[in-house]
């Protein structure tokens, strides 16, 4: 997540000058910013994402962040890449799981399990993966020439499959495009009139979204928020209500929002309201 004002900026609307509480003022800033991104649910400053999705078998396929600025690539089938093997029949299991950070080799003999990680960030190409598998003897890792190469970031993931005596196939996604095009930007909504496949994590989508540069009112909510948790830092976590006769005041539920997912509608429906229209609407 990236800060949504400045300090100087801050310090300006504020009408600060003095630089000693300027350590507090930037922790306000990031703790300010976290709140107004986990209440739009996505990134503000524009970035590149490559995420994998489920297919459904609808038409439409809503991605995690928006709005999207540019698709760089959509695809809804996949191609076996390399397979792995454990080739020790003395072993009685032998799985390979693939996640987002590792491949997992697991092997049990005689009731012991082992287990080798190979970590995807250690590597960059497929071939450069082929090579630490084979390196732990009975274990076999056969790349498709035409995927040498290939950068491990693409790998997708899958459940502990067998592998005794076994090739586990790893998948990548399939070097064509599927039909798509973007049906509504702001709602980050991809629409494939040839509906898109059923499977789990079968669509990869890499995309820029968000803003290049952050949209004025945002960065001004982002200052009036600050004030909003500075000004409340100043009271007493044990109080937040005060009634005297028909007069009642309250300071808002900052602790519990802080702690609890830190809500901006809790601590302040003004500032609410005015997010509102960044915030996507999950139906048409």
């Amino acid at each position: 997540m990236a800060d949504l004002t400045t300090l100087s900026d801050l310090k300006l609307y504020l009408g600060v000058t003095s630089s000693d509480t300027d350590d507090f003022y930037s922790m306000l800033i990031t703790q300010a910013s976290n709140i107004i991104e986990n209440e739009l649910g996505s990134g503000v400053l524009a970035a590149d994402y490559s995420e994998t999705y489920n297919g459904d078998g609808t038409t439409t396929m809503m991605l995690d962040n928006y709005p999207v600025l540019e698709v760089y690539r959509a695809t809804d089938s996949v191609e076996n890449s390399m397979y792995i093997t454990n080739t020790n029949t003395d072993n009685t299991h032998a799985t390979v799981q693939v996640t987002d950070s590792k491949i997992v080799l697991k092997k049990a003999r005689a009731g012991t399990w082992i287990t080798s990680d190979i970590i995807r960030s250690d590597y960059s190409t497929l071939s450069a993966v082929e090579t630490a598998i084979n390196a732990y003897g009975d274990w076999s890792c056969v790349v498709t020439s035409t995927y040498e190469d290939y950068p491990v970031t693409e790998i997708l993931e899958s459940t502990g499959k067998n592998a005794r005596a076994n090739n586990v196939y790893v998948c990548v996604p399939s070097r064509c495009e599927t039909d798509y095009k973007i049906e509504n930007v702001n709602r980050a909504v991809l629409y494939n009139s040839n509906c898109w496949n059923c499977g789990h994590k079968n669509i990869f989508i890499s995309y820029r979204a968000g803003y290049e540069t952050i949209p004025n009112a945002i960065q001004s909510l982002c200052q009036e928020l600050v004030k909003v948790l500075y000004d409340k830092s100043k009271v007493s976590a044990a109080y937040n209500k005060e009634e005297i006769g028909d007069y009642s005041y309250s300071t808002g539920n900052l602790w519990q929002a802080a702690s609890a997912g830190s809500s901006l509608k809790d601590l302040s429906p003004t500032l609410y309201i005015k997010l509102m229209p960044y915030i996507r609407l999950l139906s048409a």
